[in-house]
């Protein structure tokens, strides 16, 4: 777990009231972010012998962090860059970092194939959707698009909320838990896409998806981005997963592997490398990929 100011599993998430609080919240979240990335940094360096690789992801956490703050006091709280810019967005991330989706780098692999899917899609569901960045993003882009969160945490309901609220989303955004999932597909109708990010669960969630499809005869196609993740032995769980998109009657159309060079945001290309590529770090997995499959009447 990064010490990031979008890392907020182990604390308290604190709540507005009124617009104005909003800022409040921005600075006291930020603050106490920077100051364990400080913290955390200091004693690493005092304390500790031959630890310089986890020195200097401390030292990259203090510069994220302080770049954070920065880029959403200056943005006013909206989306900088990428598919979803000018959408105002909380001062926090849940299970992510929140740097890379205010700059718009923010799994930018993915961007492209949004934009060639997003004006024919009639739904979109996102199934662990966190604090709702694309659940949000997508009813932000597409007005007519009905567009569902799920996720069992059950802090992204109040998040969601608050996104709708923020970015005038009313009536367009939805949100069910995963335990029922089946939910989340009651109604949908046309063509849609689900992005699957489960961390284990996907075999659950394909099986549901597979269940509503065959009793369905309102959906004409559905787009499915399912991210991979590690097996039990610490491998990658591609080959697992595409097994079963082809079990479930789902079709592989490409698999988009990291690309660290999406990282860079042009917005920060003054900084120098060191701080550019620490404000542009996502994710500490670079065997993580995404599959794209679809499923056609």
């Amino acid at each position: 777990m990064t010490t990031d100011a979008a890392s907020s599993e182990q604390l308290s998430l604190p709540w507005w009231e009124h617009p104005d609080d909003l800022i409040d919240l921005a600075d006291a979240f930020f603050a106490n972010n920077l100051e364990a990335s400080e913290r955390s940094l200091l004693a690493l360096g005092i304390k500790e012998t031959g630890t310089e690789a986890v020195v200097l992801g401390q030292a990259a956490a203090v510069v994220q962090n302080r770049t954070t703050a920065q880029i959403w006091r200056n943005g006013e709280g909206c989306i900088l860059a990428g598919p979803f810019k000018g959408m105002r967005y909380l001062p926090i991330a849940l299970h992510s970092l929140l740097l890379p989706k205010l700059l718009g780098t923010y799994e930018a692999e993915l961007s492209p194939l949004l934009e060639e899917l997003l004006p024919r899609l009639n739904f979109f569901i996102d199934v662990g959707c966190a604090e709702g960045y694309y659940v949000a993003g997508m009813a932000y882009r597409r007005p007519q698009l009905r567009s569902i969160g799920v996720d069992i945490d059950s802090r992204v309901q109040r998040c969601l909320k608050e996104l709708t609220g923020l970015n005038d989303l009313y009536g367009r955004v939805g949100f069910t838990s995963s335990t029922a999932m089946a939910l989340a597909m009651e109604g949908v109708r046309g063509q849609g896409l689900v992005i699957v990010d489960v961390d284990g669960s996907e075999a659950e969630v394909l099986t549901t998806l597979q269940q509503h499809l065959a009793a369905s005869d309102q959906i004409e196609s559905l787009d499915l981005i399912l991210e991979t993740d590690r097996s039990a032995n610490g491998s990658s769980n591609q080959w697992e997963l595409e097994q079963l998109l082809g079990q479930t009657g789902f079709q592989i159309n490409g698999v988009f592997h990291q690309d660290p060079g999406l990282r860079f945001s042009p917005l920060l290309s003054h900084f120098n490398f060191p701080s550019w590529a620490a404000c542009g770090w996502e994710r500490d997995y670079p065997e993580q990929c995404w599959l794209h499959a679809r499923w056609q009447r």
